[in-house]
């Protein structure tokens, strides 16, 4: 059995027979992420998605970046697999929301906009490497940038070091810094950097002043939607197997895990 991280895009597009095929010789696993993004949709939607599952073999949720990025701090050493630190759950609430009339409850709803307070604290730490690349992007192509930048160490361990001056973030991702002499890609917070900067590059080159994204809250909500994105790579890139739509995911997560899985179009695997 293979691991795939799913993403929304996969999820939407794809038929329940489908998503019960690739069942049969995959695990799905599904980020906080995909669950929050599903959850928060109209019930009558949100149902549909989830009864595109096998009833036996649904997925397994995976756990949140906070208490993957804790494990390496406190024990400073790279996780495994981010699958490997999945917790025994309780699916009844998959029936729940695979019901059209369920209505969440006010707990649920805290969760949900807990899940919404994390992915604001971390635009505010994502303007600061977009303003950078939007001020260095003169003269240089986006992808001759994209591939300096996420192969470097040195950038990424100075990255890391940075961002753990932000305070906001110290509760995001623990208040101890990690031991950097053997920070490498085999962390999971070294992926995280490496696709935060591929992902501010790409705004970057969107546009041409950090303040037209910083005055904008409708900008600013579509930075929240990468946020999302993001951890759907990051995973799919730890676990070496990806089920999306996007282009964007499908041309990094092969520039970043050029051997990994991955599903794309719905007919099969590519």
């Amino acid at each position: 059995m293979k691991n795939i991280v799913l993403d929304k895009s996969f999820l939407r597009g794809a038929s329940g027979s489908k998503i019960i095929t690739l069942s049969q010789d995959n695990t799905f696993l599904m980020p906080f992420s995909l669950l929050y993004e599903l959850v928060k949709d109209e019930p009558n939607k949100r149902a549909r998605l989830f009864q595109k599952f096998d009833k036996e073999k649904k997925y397994l949720l995976l756990p949140n970046f906070h208490e993957l990025f804790q494990y390496e701090i406190d024990n400073n050493k790279p996780i495994t697999l981010p699958s490997a630190y999945i917790h025994q759950r309780d699916y009844s609430l998959h029936e729940q929301l695979c019901d059209e009339t369920y209505i969440l409850s006010d707990k649920q709803k805290q969760a949900i906009e807990g899940q919404k307070r994390d992915k604001d604290i971390l635009v505010n730490i994502f303007f600061k490497l977009i303003k950078e690349y939007i001020e260095s992007k003169k003269n240089t192509s986006k992808k001759k940038l994209e591939e300096k930048i996420i192969f470097n160490k040195e950038k990424l361990t100075q990255d890391y070091k940075e961002l753990q001056d932000y305070k906001e973030l110290q509760g995001y991702y623990g208040k101890e810094i990690l031991d950097v002499s053997n920070f490498n890609d085999n962390w999971f917070i070294y992926k995280w950097l490496q696709v935060l900067n591929l992902f501010a590059i790409d705004i970057a080159y969107r546009y041409d002043s950090i303040n037209t994204i910083t005055d904008s809250p409708k900008t600013t909500e579509k930075i929240i939607h990468d946020i999302l994105d993001m951890e759907y790579l990051v995973f799919a890139i730890s676990e070496n197997g990806f089920a999306t739509q996007e282009s964007k995911l499908i041309e990094w997560y092969k520039l970043l895990c050029p051997n990994g899985i991955l599903y794309t179009e719905l007919k099969g695997k590519n």
